[in-house]
């Protein structure tokens, strides 16, 4: 205590010692002392550093890491680079009408700026699409035309007023142009984008990230979208987005070709992506395949029959691949006809025809029960 005390009286800082605890009164000239730690790092400097003692700090240490949260996200921008996809980042502010023009919903406000710098910037983004419609349309402006660009950023929705606005991830991409280039070779032409090419790289990012049950419904309530090639994406019945052709008038309008796109829900992905993705042995027992065709009305979709396939397909059943559609001559009115290629697998011993056989004559009664399809 008395060399505390002596360091005091040598810094000319007037104190008042009590069993212990000090209270200085810190003269104005010493404009840098403000807290308390200010006076105990006073003391230690003309103490001499090197003369206070060394001690183990207490507390088991812990590894940095990331959370689980952020492992999704990073591994989801890592997914969107491997299926091809070059990432974007665009403007968070924007105009009113593209502000909600791709909302994954209709029931929240637009968050208006009070003071913004430009009437382009007055309205921050409910959705990422329309910012990287803006991406093609500065990319097609110069000539570029194959575009393959994604997204991942935050929205931000309206809440209560006078409160900050809900701030959500979401994961959105754009295709424009040809999968493929013509070349010198027989049968390489060009291979425009189409539906099936954005739709498929959303299952494989689903897939590769964990989500589970993922199904699509055919969608026409997004007005921005053409209503014929856009579909809902739901992992069960938890909905996460939509993928599509972006509608033919919008694109008309900004002097650009076809545009297909999807927008995800981010935090519904790592909500709903809870399982491990880890690897799996390959199988050493062989598999069994049987085709179905069958024929069905022309109003059911094929993903209603893709249901009750996997519902009622059996535990050995491993895949279910849609082959073919067929609506032309021998085809009954108002019918179609669908082809599937199913494969059977035990893990753990050789699968016998028996136990295919049954499993598939269940799956057909399923189908015929349940939606009054035609086993040919």
């Amino acid at each position: 205590m008395a060399t505390i005390s002596g360091i005091f009286t040598r810094l000319a800082l007037p104190i008042d010692e009590k069993e212990g605890h000090y209270t200085v009164t810190v003269p104005g000239r010493r404009t840098d002392l403000n807290i308390p730690a200010d006076l105990i790092e006073e003391v230690g400097r003309l103490y001499g550093y090197d003369n206070l003692p060394t001690a183990m700090i207490a507390g088991e240490s812990t590894p940095g890491d990331l959370t689980p949260r952020q492992k999704k996200i990073r591994a989801s921008r890592e997914v969107m680079e491997s299926l091809g996809f070059d990432q974007a980042i665009s403007y968070a502010l924007t105009t009113p009408e593209k502000a909600s023009r791709f909302n994954l919903t209709t029931d929240r406000d637009l968050v208006a700026l009070d003071y913004p710098m430009s009437s382009d910037r007055t309205t921050i983004r409910q959705n990422l699409l329309s910012g990287l419609l803006d991406d093609v349309a500065y990319n097609v402006a110069r000539s570029v035309k194959n575009i393959f660009l994604y997204e991942q950023g935050r929205v931000f929705l309206a809440t209560t007023p006078g409160l900050q606005p809900e701030e959500r991830e979401h994961l959105a991409g754009v295709m424009v142009g040809n999968l493929a280039e013509s070349t010198w070779q027989t049968g390489e032409k060009d291979e425009l984008v189409d539906f099936y090419d954005v739709k498929g790289r959303v299952e494989a990012y689903l897939q590769a990230i964990g989500v589970k049950e993922v199904r699509f419904e055919k969608s026409g309530q997004h007005e921005a979208m053409h209503p014929g090639q856009t579909a809902d994406v739901f992992s069960g019945s938890i909905y996460l987005g939509f993928v599509g052709q972006v509608h033919p008038q919008i694109v008309a309008d900004a002097k650009l070709p076809a545009v297909f796109a999807f927008e995800i829900d981010l935090e519904e992905v790592i909500t709903h992506s809870q399982s491990v993705v880890a690897y799996q042995p390959v199988s050493k027992y062989p598999q069994i395949t049987r085709d179905l065709a069958l024929l069905v009305d022309e109003t059911i979709s094929q993903q209603a029959v893709a249901d009750v396939i996997k519902d009622h397909g059996g535990e050995f059943l491993q895949s279910v691949t849609f082959f073919d559609l067929y609506t032309g001559q021998g085809t009954p009115e108002g019918k179609k006809s669908l082809a599937y290629q199913l494969v059977y697998q035990d893990k753990t011993d050789t699968l016998v025809e028996p136990v295919v056989t049954g499993a598939f004559t269940a799956m057909t009664e399923a189908l015929e029960a349940e939606l009054g399809a035609e086993i040919r």
